[in-house]
């Protein structure tokens, strides 16, 4: 009985005592997160840009409410989803889809006169900013609207080189150019500004196969003047965008907190390991590293994008930091920022593309044939981005190409020329 009763005794002591570390080692965690830590230079930092660079609230409101009018776009019609899957790559099977399917051409656009009507709209109005709060769900379906838009704006203008109306397709590639232009330079957040790269590099690709359709003579007069200027720095800078993404998260990650309800002890604890401008200041942070880095003409952007990755993969590789402080917000951080960088590499090959499709005019012009194309690469003044090359020549598709900064294997873009 005497060494049961020791065993009992000892075997309370050992829980008893692993228990009062447990709940020591709880109350030390609590007591190191108790308070979060104030917004830093470069939290500051970030909302100076974006309270400076985004439209007025007012502004914004009236935006989102005409953005969520328009956030139920009809379904696609069937020769719209056949459109849209030929054409999601502009390339050799697009073109051989536009030059099969005349008549449903001719039907699709006979059919789609509103949302013509309301993409020429969108285009002669301009842009006017991102709404203010941000709202996902409208924006979804304002985008979806303008995808098709300009999808079906392009190929009125592939119709229209049939008849050599080269002076209403000048018009016509000039208003979507200058537009996406103006979303890619002006935007506030990244959803944006990735759709604004998507758009532009679509308008170069498809705008090449209707120049490729007009006469030599008829092409001249029609390609825009601005596809010849280079994108500029602002747009190409991602300042605003990241401030923007900065200030997105921030309000998200408030609002999160305002509706969560502490019912029970593991509740506290998981609130309570999770500092919201912490895990902000050092999202701030790596958005302000980007900017500082990425502020380079565009001769070193591919070399700047370099240390870019770099410095990600350096994180990578550190892994999580070890610490008892917001453990919870420095798991959500670095997990999330291994995916921004790539979103820079997009934006800097829009450029490319741009070069790509003002290449294959000027050597159409000249009157080059295929088997002259590869010669006259070499000689060109215009040279792949990144790399200062002569563009490539893919003798088997008949296409000028380059490989962009994005990840593999979207990073391969090429013109039929």
């Amino acid at each position: 009985m005497i060494i049961k009763n020791r065993f009992l005794r000892g075997t309370l002591w050992t829980v008893a005592g692993t228990l009062g570390v447990v709940v020591l080692c709880c109350l030390t965690l609590l007591a190191i997160n108790w308070r979060d830590r104030p917004p830093s230079a470069a939290a500051l930092e970030m909302q100076r840009i974006f309270d400076a660079t985004h439209p007025g609230a007012a502004h914004h409101n009236a935006a989102a409410a005409s953005s969520a009018a328009a956030a139920a776009p009809a379904e696609q019609s069937g020769p719209m989803q056949a459109l849209a899957s030929a054409c999601g790559n502009v390339g050799a099977e697009c073109l051989r889809w536009l030059e099969s399917n005349e008549k449903m051409i001719d039907t699709l656009l006979a059919s789609s006169g509103p949302l013509l009507d309301q993409y020429q709209r969108t285009l002669r109005s301009g842009y006017s900013g991102d709404p203010y709060p941000y709202d996902a769900r409208a924006w979804l379906g304002t985008n979806k609207d303008q995808t098709e838009g300009q999808r079906l704006w392009l190929l009125l203008a592939w119709q229209l080189a049939a008849s050599q109306d080269a002076q209403t397709i000048e018009d016509m590639l000039s208003q979507d150019l200058r537009f996406w232009r103006s979303v890619l330079q002006s935007c506030s957040y990244l959803s944006s500004k990735m759709i604004a790269a998507a758009q532009l590099k679509k308008h170069f690709l498809f705008g090449n196969l209707v120049l490729r359709r007009l006469p030599a003579g008829a092409a001249i007069s029609a390609r825009p003047d601005h596809w010849s200027e280079a994108l500029s720095a602002e747009e190409l800078s991602m300042a605003r965008v990241w401030a923007g993404e900065y200030d997105y998260v921030r309000l998200a990650i408030a609002d999160i907190e305002r509706s969560q309800e502490q019912h029970d002890l593991e509740q506290l604890m998981a609130a309570q390991l999770f500092q919201s401008q912490d895990t902000s200041n050092q999202q701030a942070e790596l958005f302000g590293n980007y900017i500082s880095i990425m502020d380079v003409p565009f001769a070193g952007f591919a070399a700047a994008y370099a240390k870019v990755q770099a410095a990600d993969q350096e994180r990578q590789d550190n892994g999580i930091p070890l610490s008892p402080y917001n453990p919870v917000g420095n798991i959500l951080f670095t997990i999330s920022a291994q995916s921004y960088a790539p979103y820079i590499a997009r934006v800097g090959d829009v450029e490319g593309i741009r070069r790509l499709a003002v290449l294959a005019d000027e050597l159409r012009k000249r009157g080059l044939t295929k088997d002259q194309v590869a010669t006259a690469l070499r000689d060109s003044d215009i040279k792949a981005p990144f790399s200062g090359q002569p563009f490539d020549w893919d003798a088997a598709q008949g296409s000028i190409a380059f490989t962009g900064l994005a990840p593999a294997p979207r990073n391969r873009y090429s013109v039929i020329y």
